[in-house]
Formats: structure tokens, C-alpha cells, sequence
């Protein structure tokens, strides 16, 4: 088999069958608008996670080592 045949019989295109008619301009304006945003964003989200400023500890947002939940006192 060809490789035209195999294209044609995984795409399950019938060769009889009219042409496909091309995406019109709005198609493609819509197209073009939807994946220029989500590259947009993804670029800006990616480059603001790249650019953050260095990871400072901050000791007052530790918690306590030891926490008295109270259940341990007379768990009858």
C-alpha cells in the first residue's frame, strides 16, 4: 500500500468525496485570537514564576513545635 493509502486510511478520508472547503477569514481571526491569548498568558505567567524575588524565611509564620489539642489529657 501506498503511502497516500495509508494516509488516506487512517485520516478515513473518502477520495471520492468534494474537497474541503478552505477556513474563511473570521475562522482564522478566531484562530488567531485564541491562541495568541493562551500563549500570551502562558508566556506572562511563566516569565512572572521565573522572575520572582529569592525565597526570605520568615519566622513569624512558623508554627509552635508543641500544640496542645487537648485530647491527649484524659482521653476517657
Amino acid at each position: 500500500m501506498s503511502l497516500y493509502g495509508w494516509a488516506m486510511m487512517l485520516a478515513q478520508v473518502d477520495p471520492a468525496a468534494p474537497e474541503v472547503a478552505p477556513m474563511s477569514a473570521v475562522g482564522w481571526a478566531i484562530m488567531l485570537a485564541s491562541v495568541g491569548s493562551v500563549l500570551t498568558l502562558t508566556t506572562f505567567c511563566v516569565y512572572r514564576v521565573l522572575t520572582l524575588p529569592p525565597h526570605v524565611a520568615e519566622e513569624h509564620l512558623k508554627g509552635p513545635f508543641e500544640i496542645d489539642t487537648g485530647d491527649t489529657k484524659d482521653a476517657d
